[in-house]
């Protein structure tokens, strides 16, 4: 047994050290994100059934979690009660084995996890137990695949594993619309499947102040309150009923609790300078004009913002992230830092005395001296601070981490001034984005339109290291993280529909080592990944199954050569090229193919004769050729 434990570990230092990656390609796990190594066992499967045990090496709080956890899964599909023991001589056959170890070569969250005929065994850290027991779960069959209700086969495999970077982060805005707890507990959940380790909590904006500060009790009595939601769509204004909401401070530590049990660390976002307008209808004399305000009703970048000139607002501050470092452990404490425009503060005369105090050259090193105060005050409480790519604007503070949202140029700023970014790419990372053709899709942030839609295949193809950075600037690009902004995102039907199938992809971005990323392959497992949101009563966009067209027209000859794809593994695209919606009796799409201007096409996805798309349709005039 020693014997082989040694070849083992021998094993697992050279599959970590090694360059080059295999992609399993048989086709025959699902498991997102992907592993590093999955090695097929000459072995029967695992059995489990009624007679399960699950055992644990040791009596933590992390162990105990973790197996009660599995035994609720496991109940869940056997319909009975699964002990749980201590691990022992008995534990040798029909056993769940989950054992604490630090393992060379894995790190923190990496772990191996070993199915055989007589056993499953789980070895990693408590993180890496964890992420273990994320992938066991994808092993289990669906249940309604099951035929016998009393015990279900798991394949024999031995899976090895780390994730390629230390931030896997999730951010949640309930700031624009309030989601209660058991919301904000789903979410992480959701980050939980995922093997997110990061939850990044937007909690107050120009829109409402989310979080009870007990100094201040007008930013919940006033802020976390608005009279209404305009939203602008197709040139018309809509208005929803007043909205609000907070959460009291037993309530926050209820979330980091059950995110901590999840090993997900919950960042907490205190914006400043900007997205301030709540927090000013609550105390109006932080502003540079006095006010009055009231909580915006509407989504926009608002000019006033924080005076930075003023004492009493960093005493303000300070005194806020003292009650919100209290509630959250994590290390970092957002701070905002984006779209801060400094229209007021140029006409501000106690900002305009502040940079002369302090011998700034502008507005943009005001704000830099404002977050450099922060991060002195943080780090008196032990704490890092990070910002949006904006805080860059002025020079960078010391030792903050950049969270870079508008593209690759702050990370690569930061890094290359060595200085820790996650890359937050809006063109990749933004949920709430359109997903396909806009008039297909429920109402989303239309900013990026003229660019195109953030689709499946985009998230998957984000590379978040830059080409320009050398070996040693890389290492600062120490992760990525999703964002779901909810302006126009109220309900939660429409936050799985926006949050996935994305989640999935950008979930593998974090974690699979960039050679073992694969689209094909990737598509192939969505199919499974679909059923198994269906399971967990996720309603998730089918955006994936939108069929998108790709037309080079010919000016001379009135003619265009068409091609039809989907981000959909092994589709069967019909299409109709005479204005009738297409049916599972229309052509069927196999080679792009030319067709004589004008024309309008319509194509949709069908499975066994039923159509699982909608229907995309394009309409070419001769007018039009070459444009």
């Amino acid at each position: 047994m020693k014997l082989k434990k040694n070849i083992l570990l021998t094993l697992i230092v050279f599959l970590i050290s090694i360059k080059c990656y295999s992609i399993n390609q048989e086709k025959s796990l699902s498991i997102i994100p992907q592993p590093v190594s999955i090695v097929k066992n000459n072995e029967k499967d695992f059995v489990v059934d009624k007679n399960i045990i699950i055992a644990i090496s040791e009596n933590s709080e992390e162990l105990n979690f973790i197996a009660n956890q599995l035994a609720l899964r496991l109940r869940d599909y056997l319909s009975t009660d699964v002990n749980i023991n201590q691990i022992n001589r008995k534990n040798k056959h029909n056993s769940i084995l989950l054992i604490k170890e630090n393992i060379p070569g894995l790190g923190n969250e990496g772990y191996i996890l070993d199915v055989n005929r007589k056993q499953i065994t789980i070895r990693g850290t408590h993180n890496g137990v964890f992420y273990g027991l994320q992938t066991l779960y994808q092993m289990f069959p669906l249940k309604n695949d099951l035929i016998n209700k009393s015990k279900f086969s798991i394949p024999s495999y031995t899976i090895i594993d780390k994730p390629r970077f230390e931030w896997r982060g999730g951010m949640l805005d309930v700031a624009r619309y309030f989601q209660p707890v058991s919301v904000v507990k789903r979410y992480i959940d959701f980050l939980a499947l995922h093997k997110i380790n990061t939850f990044h909590w937007h909690l107050n904006d120009d829109q409402g102040w989310r979080i009870e500060i007990k100094k201040y009790p007008k930013l919940t009595e006033v802020g976390a309150w608005r009279k209404d939601s305009q939203l602008e769509l197709s040139g018309k204004q809509m208005a929803f009923a007043p909205h609000g909401g907070y959460y009291t401070q037993e309530e926050i530590k209820d979330v980091v609790k059950y995110a901590a049990e999840r090993f997900i660390s919950v960042i907490p976002e205190i914006e400043m300078p900007g997205h301030s307008y709540a927090a000013l209808a609550s105390y109006p004399e932080l502003s540079c004009t006095g006010g009055p305000f009231e909580v915006s009703t509407i989504w926009k970048v608002h000019e006033d913002i924080y005076c930075a000139g003023n004492e009493k607002t960093y005493e303000f501050l300070e005194n806020i992230l003292s009650e919100v470092i209290e509630l959250f452990p994590a290390s970092y404490i957002h701070i905002g830092g984006d779209e801060a425009p400094k229209t007021r503060w140029e006409a501000c005369p106690k900002c305009q005395a502040k940079i002369a105090a302090e011998h700034l050259d502008n507005e943009h090193e005001l704000q830099t001296y404002m977050v450099k105060r922060m991060e002195d005050f943080l780090a008196t409480k032990n704490r890092k601070l990070i910002g949006w790519d904006e805080i860059i604007e002025g020079g960078l503070s010391p030792n903050a981490t950049v969270l870079c949202w508008r593209g690759f140029d702050g990370a690569i700023t930061a890094a290359k001034q060595g200085h820790d970014a996650i890359i937050a790419h809006s063109k990749y990372t933004y949920l709430d984005h359109y997903q396909s053709e806009p008039y297909l899709e429920p109402l989303a942030w239309a900013g990026l339109v003229p660019y195109g839609y953030t689709t499946l295949q985009k998230s998957y193809s984000l590379e978040p290291i830059p080409s320009e950075l050398n070996e040693s600037e890389q290492k600062h690009i120490i992760g990525l993280q999703a964002q779901l902004w909810l302006e126009y995102i109220r309900t939660t039907d429409h936050m799985d529909y926006m949050l996935f199938p994305r989640l999935s992809a950008l979930a593998e971005v974090m974690w699979t080592q960039k050679e073992q990323k694969n689209w094909e392959f990737f598509k192939w497992k969505m199919e499974t990944q679909y059923r198994r949101y269906n399971e967990l009563n996720i309603n998730y966009s089918m955006s994936a199954y939108t069929v998108y067209f790709d037309i080079k027209t010919d000016s001379l000859s009135n003619k265009a050569l068409v091609s039809l794809s989907t981000d959909n593994y092994n589709p069967t695209i019909r299409y109709t090229i005479n204005g009738d919606d297409p049916t599972e009796n229309s052509d069927k799409y196999s080679q792009p193919f030319t067709v004589i201007l004008p024309l309008t096409i319509k194509a949709a996805n069908f499975n066994n004769g039923q159509r699982i798309s909608k229907i995309n349709q394009k309409t070419i005039l001769k007018s039009r050729i070459g444009k």
